[in-house]
């Protein structure tokens, strides 16, 4: 492979002749490389991803003449007189729009991840200008953090993995925000286009509004911060809450077999510190088992991507739900099939999809003829309604005083499913009123059932009545309930008491939000 080595000034003939034999390398590498690094962030962890294609369609590179430039600068700022083409940064790359400031170091931490796990490599010129700059809001390794005239990104200069060679394309990988990506846009031409000298008062207001746009980017963050870190607890307590419920629910099928117990226990070992290898591998045994036991499959793999957190495994899952859709012939194994989607949506965060998932299970469940159930198949038939139930209220009472709340009508809405759920559990016998039944008979139902379905439903519907009090007294008597119901306890499942924290953290959160009114 040719070296490209020239002095400088290049010439524009030289970089199109390199363009001409060297385009197509550049072109696969930026495609790799982004893909790449794509998969591995959460969808929610950034606004957009673009490259130059996305909005000159087909140029990928820049321009003979840019890159003529761009080579010229570099190799006079290194002291070099002469460097290969393959050196030159900047000739090609992507920008991963972020919507905070705090979100640049998140998607800095993947990158360097992905660099350490040797999935891609840092270009040489990557690991320059890498001290922490005072009141710099971002956190690399191997990025170069630019704040420069009130304007602050990270840039990464990256190449493929694999075997060292300094011949292979650059890749450029900036990472801003919104606010910075537009200022960037509505500059550049102004700056970079401009063939005059610059007016020194012009560059000086640039400059001023520069500033101006960076102290607004780190005041919405520090809103942002402050929104959020009330909430962080809560949070925590559902994913850990979600996550359990899953695997619950594969708990249920008594997994006895293989391969599907030793990947139910490799899945469930799965932690922060698990490699993308490791996933991969577990990811790849899932897949291999076929749709035989396409109901165990399904579950598999959406607590697979509960553990990892990774885009692309979740995406997967969702394929595999649409097989298991094709497949399911039975109302009430579709159902369950979109139960277990909004139990993942859920886990997520994602309340809509969530909502909208259980909507479909519960349209299914009550199309159902139960008349000629056997008492087996009745009994799952209204286990499974309960879960529904209880899965609406709860994403409903969670959208209370949101804006996408106020769309659904989730106060209405929780109200009634909560209101459903408690006439439902009264109808088999559980509970006669919910957690206001009399305590013997709470009692026996917890005794009875070993304190988990039960607890789960109790829980639900303190958290839902939780959220709908309006004043003090409502909720003292939610928390009076809370403590009859689990003191002197012993023995409790671990997803019980998980339970238990997250009701108590609401009610005092809630407490705290009335007494300010």
């Amino acid at each position: 492979m040719p070296n490209y080595i020239y002095s400088i000034p290049i010439a524009t003939e030289t970089v199109v002749k390199f363009l001409r034999e060297e385009k197509d390398r550049y072109i696969n590498d930026y495609k790799e490389i982004r893909q790449i690094v794509v998969d591995n962030l959460g969808k929610n962890s950034y606004y957009k991803v673009y490259g130059r294609e996305d909005r000159q369609p087909g140029e990928y590179l820049k321009a003979a003449r840019k890159i003529k430039l761009k080579f010229d600068k570099h190799h006079r700022d290194t002291n070099l007189m002469e460097g290969s083409i393959w050196t030159t940064p900047d000739v090609v790359g992507f920008t991963i729009v972020v919507l905070f400031p705090s979100d640049i170091s998140e998607i800095c931490a993947v990158i360097d991840r992905l660099i350490d796990s040797k999935k891609i490599k840092a270009a040489p010129l990557s690991r320059e200008s890498t001290t922490i700059e005072f009141g710099s809001p971002i956190s690399t390794i191997y990025g170069r953090r630019i704040t420069k005239g009130g304007y602050f990104a990270c840039h990464y200069n990256i190449v493929t993995g694999g075997i060292v060679d300094y011949r292979k394309p650059i890749i450029e990988i900036q990472i801003k925000t919104v606010l910075h990506d537009a200022w960037g846009l509505k500059t550049h031409d102004l700056t970079y286009k401009s063939t005059g000298r610059s007016n020194k008062d012009l560059v000086r207001n640039f400059n001023l509004l520069g500033d101006s746009l960076a102290n607004m980017d780190m005041q919405t963050d520090i809103l942002r911060k402050g929104i959020t870190k009330n909430s962080s607890i809560l949070i925590a307590k559902e994913d850990n809450i979600s996550r359990n419920q899953l695997e619950h629910e594969i708990e249920l099928l008594k997994i006895e077999d293989e391969p599907y117990k030793g990947i139910y226990d490799s899945v469930k070992a799965i932690n922060n510190k698990s490699r993308r290898e490791e996933i991969e591998s577990i990811e790849s045994k899932i897949w291999d088992c076929g749709t035989s036991r396409i109901r165990l499959v399904a579950r598999l793999y959406f607590y697979l991507a509960l553990k990892c957190s990774i885009e692309k495994t979740y995406s997967h899952a969702l394929d595999v739900f649409s097989i298991w859709l094709e497949h399911e012939k039975s109302p009430l194994g579709r159902a369950v099939a979109h139960h277990i989607v909004a139990l993942a949506a859920l886990n997520r965060r994602q309340f809509g999809p969530a909502i909208e998932s259980a909507e479909s299970a519960l349209e299914l469940l009550d199309s159902l003829d139960t008349t000629d159930f056997s008492p087996s198949e009745h009994a799952t038939y209204t286990d499974r309604l309960s879960r529904v139930l209880n899965l609406l209220a709860y994403c409903h009472a969670s959208l209370i005083g949101s804006h996408e709340g106020d769309y659904r009508d989730s106060r209405t809405a929780a109200q009634i499913y909560i209101e459903t759920l408690v006439a439902q559990q009264a109808k088999i016998g559980a509970l006669s009123q919910g957690i206001f039944s009399p305590a013997e008979e709470i009692e026996a139902v917890l005794i009875a059932d070993n304190g988990w379905d039960s607890y789960c439903h109790l829980d639900t519907e303190m958290y839902v009545r939780s959220q709908l009090a309006d004043d003090e007294y409502q909720l003292q008597s939610i928390r009076n309930r809370v403590e009859k119901i689990y003191e002197e306890r012993e023995g409790f499942p671990h997803l019980v008491l998980l339970h238990r924290d997250f009701i108590d953290y609401v009610i005092r959160s809630r407490l705290n939000e009335v007494e300010q009114i």
